[in-house]
């Protein structure tokens, strides 16, 4: 028989047993084939974000926070997949699932990335090192001129005239003074012809007895006279010969011509105007004209002292003009001034222009120069992202 009181504490046990069954929710089983959806990749999302998000906050922490996250995102996609049912059953017999792998740390980024050391730039201006300046050999007037300023002249052309009225008329009395010593020879030969037929008729006559020796002797001395003065006469000749040559070349020099090819840049000169020679440093400076050779062009730059260094003969540039900003020229390093500037502390460079369109490059122009420059350094891709 049993006791009332147990059995009662049964039965109310009974009946709370079967009121949590109708209670609890039956789970329907997820048919064969179809996957449960993966929530790490969202979580591994939500991570990168809140990682985003300190690093911009803290610019200091950038790389301590890249490494952590990495790590703890692939900590994460270790321990989901064990605990992911579908990992598992994907994985074939004899296969090592991707869940049983002992989690492997992410290294550091290591790719190796090249940059440039910045280029050298220096300042200058455009140049033509073949200028002359056009001066008068003699003193004169100037009577016209053949150029102007811009005129394109060639080798031996002329650029002006000097008044030649003196010189012309020198010319004249040197030629004449040519043709009277001519004539004086012409003479001095006739009468030494003269003279040498009595000397042959005397010595037969001397053989003879009909004429003295010293008839003979006279008329031989007097040939030689003669001879002489053929040849002071034929000397004459030749110095009137020289004078016209020094007429003619003095007659030349009243017209200026161009030394070599070139163009006219200034012309200060004028038809009227007085010239003092320019071989006695009492000509003016400014001359008759400038002619310039712009068939080359270079510029001067001036580089400081710093970066002397990594410039080099025959280095490779890109010159960029003031007066044509988005036009480029490419130059080359010919020669390093051997001194340097005390007062600017600069290193005057000469380099040549190489483009073969020079049109509108024009003396004098403010040039800059950029050197490219051939040393490179090596960054990891951490540094770079630090130092962007």
């Amino acid at each position: 028989m049993s006791e009332p009181g147990k059995g009662i504490a049964m039965t109310d046990n009974a009946d709370l047993e079967e009121k949590l069954r109708s209670l609890a929710i039956e789970r329907k089983e997820e048919p064969a084939g179809k996957p449960r959806r993966r929530r790490w990749p969202a979580v591994a999302a939500l991570l990168l974000m809140t990682a985003a998000g300190s690093a911009v906050a803290f610019p200091g922490l950038r790389g301590s926070v890249a490494d952590t996250v990495t790590n703890q995102v692939g900590q994460f996609a270790g321990m989901w997949s064990e605990a992911d049912p579908v990992v598992k059953a994907s994985a074939k017999p004899g296969e090592v699932r991707t869940a049983d792998r002992a989690p492997t740390p992410t290294p550091r980024p290591a790719i190796q990335t090249a940059r440039s050391v910045p280029n050298i730039v220096g300042s200058g201006h455009v140049i033509a090192p073949k200028e002359v300046v056009v001066q008068s050999e003699i003193p004169g007037r100037v009577d016209r001129l053949g150029v102007d300023i811009g005129d394109i002249v060639r080798k031996g052309d002329v650029v002006a005239w000097l008044d030649a009225t003196e010189a012309e008329l020198a010319l004249e009395i040197a030629q004449s003074d040519v043709e009277l010593a001519r004539s004086e020879v012409n003479l001095a030969r006739a009468e030494l012809a003269a003279a040498e037929g009595p000397i042959a008729r005397l010595e037969t006559l001397v053989d003879r007895g009909t004429a003295s020796s010293a008839q003979l002797s006279d008329a031989r001395l007097s040939a030689q006279h003669l001879a002489q003065a053929i040849a002071v006469a034929q000397r004459k000749l030749d110095t009137a010969q020289l004078r016209v040559a020094q007429a003619r070349a003095t007659l030349d020099r009243h017209v200026l011509r161009a030394p070599f090819d070139a163009v006219v840049v200034e012309r200060p000169a004028a038809p009227g105007m007085l010239l003092s020679s320019g071989e006695d440093g009492g000509a003016d400076a400014a001359g008759l004209m400038t002619l310039m050779d712009v068939s080359e062009m270079f510029i001067d730059v001036d580089v400081a002292e710093r970066n002397i260094a990594g410039i080099r003969a025959d280095m490779p540039a890109e010159a960029q003009l003031d007066a044509y900003p988005d036009r480029k020229l490419d130059a080359r390093v010919v020669s390093i001034n051997p001194r340097a500037s005390r007062e600017k502390g600069t290193v005057t460079v000469r380099l040549k222009l190489e483009t073969a369109d020079l049109t509108g490059v024009l003396a004098n122009m403010a040039a800059k120069v950029t050197f490219t420059a051939d040393r490179q350094l090596e960054l990891s891709a951490v540094d770079i992202y630090r130092r962007q």
